[in-house]
């Protein structure tokens, strides 16, 4: 009888764990991703220990900054702001939905940055990515991320894209 009591209070302990896929309802038997325009990018920009000390996410907004008025229009777009006792930057993610669209916003983007010349080649991030003074552009796939963080060094900085590029890749590398 304890026995049977204890099985019964540890089953009732066990929490229901429902997996929650990012679908849309099609044939049984298949599933069909979200599409690019309604991925939830906001919830993968920030998490705790992806800034530096003394840095927070500010404001989220759908619309992207004056950098960005000579690309292609995406099919999704955010920008987060970046505080530390006032704005000091924040990060983009513009999504396209093919790859020369993005490669032309990417190049256009980093010729604004002062281009490959100017701009130093980073490794290990993205499919490409560059950065200048406190600009780091990165390329995965079809989404390109642009980030400016004033105040932090170059460390803090690819950590922090490493970071955002792991959470990214599933979501847009289909």
């Amino acid at each position: 009888m304890v026995l049977f009591a204890f099985c019964l209070v540890s089953c009732s302990a066990t929490p229901n764990i429902v997996q929650i896929t990012n679908t849309y309802p099609s044939e049984p038997g298949t599933q069909t991703p979200i599409p690019l325009a309604d991925l939830d990018l906001e919830s993968i920009l920030i998490q705790p220990g992806d800034l530096p000390l003394g840095y927070s996410g500010g404001q989220v907004q759908d619309f992207l900054p004056g950098i960005f008025d000579d690309i292609p229009r995406p099919v999704h777009q955010i920008y987060q702001q970046f505080e530390k006792n006032g704005s000091v930057g924040g990060v983009s993610v513009v999504v396209y939905d093919s790859a020369a669209t993005s490669i032309e916003a990417y190049d256009t983007l980093l010729l604004g940055m002062g281009g490959p010349g100017q701009a130093k080649a980073v490794e290990n991030l993205g499919n490409q990515a560059h950065i200048l003074g406190w600009n780091l552009l990165f390329l995965r796939c079809n989404t390109i991320v642009y980030f400016r963080l004033v105040g932090t060094n170059y460390d803090d900085y690819i950590s922090y894209a490493q970071r955002l590029d792991e959470r990214l890749s599933p979501l847009v590398c289909r």
